[in-house]
């Protein structure tokens, strides 16, 4: 299976067929769709503007991406799936491979909290939301009881958005 490679040429297909901004191409998804969108960084950068894992880890090694590549992440702490000991890795990661230079806090509501790494090569932020005490879920979204507890004080949809909004690819 070449998922990566089913993803290219949907891309080229949608590029033919449809008025597509190739600036604004976002990956996003929860768990797999979660550990897809770090693995498109990995190796579409030329493709892929931002991305926007939710309960999902950075695993694609070696991870060498054309450009700086800016990141949002939502992961949970009680995340049994995705464990949140791993995600630092994952941060850390992106924030060297993007040259950050500095961090602030730039969201805090309730169990979630997000902390921003600026001053990155291309403006390819990397941002973390830690949701307290949070399970493999979709923050904002409809719960699934037995994946831990839910939280809706980030919309995690409404959250990437506006990050993807920010950072098109340059």
């Amino acid at each position: 299976v070449d998922d990566v490679g089913f993803f290219a040429k949907l891309l080229d297909e949608l590029e033919t067929r449809l008025c597509v901004d190739t600036n604004r191409v976002f990956a996003m998804g929860i768990s797999n769709g979660g550990y897809m969108s770090h693995t498109l960084a990995c190796k579409m950068a030329d493709r892929i503007a931002a991305i926007g894992p939710v309960a999902g880890l950075l695993l694609q090694s070696p991870c060498s991406p054309s450009r700086p590549v800016p990141v949002m992440m939502i992961n949970g702490t009680a995340d049994s799936l995705s464990q949140y000991q791993f995600v630092g890795q994952g941060v850390t990661f992106w924030a060297n491979k993007n040259q950050c230079t500095t961090e602030m806090q730039t969201f805090h509501n309730g169990d979630t909290t997000c902390v921003t790494k600026t001053g990155c090569a291309q403006g390819a932020d990397v941002t973390l939301c830690t949701v307290t005490d949070g399970g493999h879920q979709w923050p904002g979204g409809d719960a699934l009881p037995f994946l831990g507890k839910k939280t809706d004080a980030i919309i995690a949809t409404e959250a990437l958005w506006q990050f993807f909004l920010a950072h098109p690819r340059t």
